[in-house]
């Protein structure tokens, strides 16, 4: 019987793995892949940043913005989404105050055999407010919306998730270690 990652390592808790028990455990789950924005570029914490949990359970790279425009450059994450070949691809952001082409981005997860996974929690209420809408509003193009309901929303302090169909069973199961925050969904 295979012993949990946690038990195997002699660790009580996922801070206490070393960087040789995290690679052995992104071996053991196929080492997956993400590809999310950068820090640097607005991007959050959470989605992929190495000394973040969801940093250490993905191989992880990133992708920017145009150093000149300050916009994302959609050709240059197509080139590192077909370099790099992730299982998820990350959009959303904590601090970027431009529109993100989401249909694009679809395109660019379809295009590499990605799942699009957008976390709109800090632009929630511009996307329920009808502010972001069409290519610009995340729902109809990812294949899984993540956001918490007190920042932008304004309700009480909480997440939840919304999922294509065929994503409806993994996303019940949960998704352990990987959440923001304490939010009860």
């Amino acid at each position: 019987m295979e012993l949990p990652a946690l038990e195997k390592a002699g660790a009580k808790h996922v801070n206490d793995l070393t960087d040789d028990d995290w690679a052995q455990l992104r071996r053991a789950v196929g080492d997956q892949r993400m590809l999310g924005m950068s820090l640097d570029s607005g991007g959050h914490l959470t989605h992929g940043f190495r000394p973040n949990i969801s940093g250490k359970m993905f191989e992880q790279s990133s992708y920017g913005t145009d150093p000149a425009t300050g916009l994302l450059d959609y050709a240059a994450v197509r080139a590192r989404a077909k370099e790099f070949r992730p299982l998820i691809m990350m959009a959303g952001y904590s601090a970027f105050p431009r529109r993100v082409d989401f249909a694009t981005m679809r395109e660019i997860a379809d295009e590499v055999g990605a799942t699009l996974v957008v976390d709109m929690a800090h632009f929630a209420g511009l996307v329920a407010g009808k502010v972001l809408t069409g290519d610009f509003d995340p729902v109809p193009h990812a294949h899984v919306v993540t956001s918490t309901s007190h920042k932008s929303l304004r309700g009480p302090r909480g997440g939840f998730v919304l999922a294509q169909p065929e994503f409806a069973d993994a996303v019940d199961r949960g998704c352990p270690m990987v959440l923001g925050g304490p939010l009860p969904t």
